[in-house]
């Protein structure tokens, strides 16, 4: 049975409810009539307006010319179905629906024809399994967080235009431990591209814009040991350089260059520095560490040589000598260097022959020594057949003193106090 009914303000509901549902206060939606109708069919949103409605199963294939498109809200019981069609005779789309709709949109006021159905209740089909996830040395995904569909690879892999449908949509990828991912914007791997060996949950400049990708793999060598590192303050702080081999700078850029203080050694290495580039200047040879360069070569050191204890040292001096600088300055030695080249005398900063040290041949003279060696000896090493005449002014003036053997202390009237010297044979 097909019923119609006109809510009539005056019959069935008080002023005082109609203020009340203008208010919104009675919002539920009104109950079937009689309460025996299962589908209701209305003619304004929200169960409001005229109504169709009925109790059973039925076909009804031309709606009343003031029904004829003009539903726009649904009240279907529980185990009901209804079918409205947009032409009558069941012409033209056709939807279904089940539980109520407060408020149609795409059949909004476009119902001609409509049929109410029981729907067959029945235990509810398991969900489908989910897919398996995505596997590959490397996944690029549609969706943010590993999302929607996705490319994966198995290994090393070019794919320089990917497909209308995977191109710019990709959001996020997976990269394993070990492998690579470049990124390009444009095919063929033009435009940006951007490289990655980690996973990325959600792109953001890269969102929606790749067209091409590579997949390599990463060769992960094992950490070099560091053989000699120069620092940039005494023991061992500040900034650094080290090498992993045998190698030669010969000049040390702006960010190091004369701010050496320090130098660190492995076991069985060497290194030469030297105060000016290309090897030249003042020298001297280091076999271990050393935590605090004297005055010196405290900050001066420029170029240096890195080579295994073993071996001579690169560019000549071998058998264990010091290399001698191009420009023939004297020859440095420091605490833990292989001693001087027979036939030269050494003056060093500390009694015993310790510290900071310049050795020179015969025929070396030096009239007013620097401001890092000038009053700063203590000692002399002098071998056989040379002399030292050592002064405590420049150009040998002052008090003088002559030396033809090794001294371990030159006596507290004289110590820290020689500003000029000369090397001589000992005739």
């Amino acid at each position: 049975m097909i019923q119609y009914t006109r809510t009539m303000a005056a019959v069935s509901v008080t002023l005082a409810a109609l203020g009340l549902l203008a208010m919104g206060l009675l919002g539920s939606p009104p109950a079937h009539a009689q309460g025996a109708d299962v589908v209701c069919l209305y003619n304004d949103p929200n169960f409001r307006g005229t109504r169709t409605c009925v109790d059973g199963e039925v076909s009804r294939n031309r709606l009343r010319a003031n029904r004829d498109n003009a539903i726009s809200s649904l009240q279907i019981d529980e185990g009901w179905g209804l079918r409205v069609c947009e032409e009558r005779n069941f012409g033209g789309w056709c939807r279904h629906f089940a539980g109520d709709i407060r408020r149609l949109r795409a059949s909004n006021n476009a119902i001609s024809s409509f049929e109410v159905y029981r729907v067959l209740t029945r235990d509810p089909a398991p969900p489908p399994p989910p897919p398996p996830p995505a596997s590959g040395v490397v996944c690029l995904f549609e969706d943010h967080h590993y999302g929607g569909d996705s490319i994966c690879v198995d290994g090393p892999t070019e794919i320089a235009r990917l497909q209308p449908w995977d191109n710019d949509i990709i959001s996020s990828f997976k990269v394993q431990p070990g492998w690579h991912l470049t990124v390009c914007r444009d095919r063929n791997y033009g435009g940006w591209c951007r490289e990655f060996t980690a996973d990325e949950p959600r792109l953001r400049a890269s969102n929606d814009a790749i067209s091409s990708f590579k997949v390599r793999r990463v060769v992960i060598e094992p950490p070099r040991e560091r053989v000699a590192c120069l620092y940039t303050h005494a023991d061992f702080g500040g900034l650094a350089v080290c090498s992993e081999e045998a190698t030669t700078i010969s000049n040390l850029g702006p960010r190091i260059n004369d701010r050496i203080s320090s130098v660190r050694l492995a076991p069985g290495w060497s290194i030469i520095i030297c105060t000016d580039a290309n090897m030249r200047g003042r020298c001297a040879r280091l076999d271990e560490d050393w935590a605090r360069f004297g005055p010196g070569f405290n900050d001066g050191v420029s170029s240096y040589q890195v080579f295994e204890t073993a071996a001579a040292p690169p560019g000549g001096g071998g058998g264990g000598g010091i290399i001698v600088p191009g420009d023939g300055g004297p020859v440095v030695n420091l605490p833990g260097i292989i001693g001087a080249i027979a036939g030269e005398a050494c003056l060093y900063e500390h009694a015993g022959f310790r510290g900071a040290s310049v050795c020179a041949r015969a025929g070396t003279e030096q009239r007013n020594m620097p401001p890092s060696q000038n009053n700063q000896v203590s000692s002399l090493r002098i071998p056989d057949g040379l002399l030292v005449l050592a002064c405590d002014q420049p150009n040998f003036g002052g008090r003088c003193e002559r030396y033809t053997a090794d001294i371990p202390f030159v006596g507290p009237g004289f110590n820290d106090r020689i500003s000029s010297y000369r090397v001589m044979p000992n005739l």
